[in-house]
């Protein structure tokens, strides 16, 4: 069973509100991938994650699935990339319409999107519900 240190492979800990924007998408009670709110009734999330909206919910404003501080939604509506290759990968992202607005706090804010693309060497941070330990 994973633990809440054992997420991203060489990540650490932190607390909702160092990344108040990570959702997880739910299924059956366990995390299926993690995403980022990018408005209040919008997720970005990766596109190999499609579920039949009604299997999955969005956990919102926790970093722990055990303490039920988050919020719950489900979704209404998915949108693919166009592009989206299923074989290579390409395009892997989707958004997903959350079935009502969230109300924004110090554990709920929308992701800041970058004005633009980050050059060679500039340092980068990554969040998610992953594993820490390669599987190869």
């Amino acid at each position: 069973e994973e633990t809440d240190e054992s997420r991203i492979i060489g990540g650490r800990p932190c607390s909702i509100t160092q990344r108040p924007f990570q959702v997880a998408l739910i299924k059956k009670g366990q995390i299926l991938c993690g995403g980022s709110l990018v408005d209040a009734q919008w997720v970005l999330t990766a596109a190999h994650c499609r579920q039949p909206s009604r299997d999955l919910r969005v956990l919102i404003g926790t970093d722990t699935l055990r303490d039920g501080t988050g919020e719950v939604r489900t979704i209404s509506r998915s949108i693919v990339h166009p592009s989206y290759n299923p074989r290579k990968n390409d395009n892997d992202f989707m958004l997903l319409r959350l079935n009502k607005p969230v109300r924004f706090s110090d554990r709920i804010k929308k992701i800041r999107i970058a004005s633009r693309c980050p050059t060679d060497g500039m340092r980068c941070s990554v969040s998610g519900w992953g594993t820490t330990k390669s599987p190869g």
